[in-house]
């Protein structure tokens, strides 16, 4: 499920999140694939969170409210709202593609010849990564017009990054 919310396949994810949460799946597996779900998608539908929010509380106990609200509080899990203050419209398919984020494509990483941090991490490349490479191979300054806009991608906006003006 992990893989298919990083490749973009999400249509099918709460429901098949839904016999895991029945049977007692290892809750933080669980936390772990609704936050790829949100934070790969913008955010969730209302529907789909109140689902998912309802089922996990149901199968794992009321006192999980506290997991769900620090979730939301922490921005891993929360409503597609454009209408919420500090809204970003967050496009990861172009993300994943500007960052390489899966290099080889569909295939994954090279195993016989690995070159990219993705071999590490289940042909996946993290995105922190990613972002320190581009400046350290491209010699992107952060602080540079090009720079910027690579960050401004990733919903980090001047008025997020406390960065002088004078640099």
């Amino acid at each position: 499920m992990e893989g298919a919310c990083i490749m973009g396949e999400t249509k099918d994810i709460p429901n098949e999140l839904l016999p895991k949460m029945a049977k007692q799946y290892n809750k933080m597996k669980i936390l772990r694939v609704m936050s790829l779900l949100s934070t790969t998608q913008g955010g969730v539908d209302l529907k789909t969170f109140d689902f998912l929010r309802r089922m996990f509380i149901a199968a794992y106990g009321y006192q999980e409210i506290v997991t769900l609200m620090n979730m939301q509080d922490a921005g891993l899990f929360k409503v597609r709202d454009k209408k919420a203050p500090g809204y970003f419209d967050w496009n990861w398919e172009k993300i994943k593609t500007s960052f390489n984020l899966l290099p080889g494509g569909e295939e994954g990483a090279n195993l016989l010849n690995p070159s990219d941090i993705s071999y590490v991490h289940n042909g996946f490349a993290p995105l922190s990564v990613s972002v320190l490479e581009m400046i350290l191979k491209e010699g992107v300054s952060p602080l540079s017009q090009q720079g910027r806009g690579v960050l401004k991608q990733l919903g980090l906006t001047d008025d997020k990054l406390k960065i002088p003006n004078s640099e």
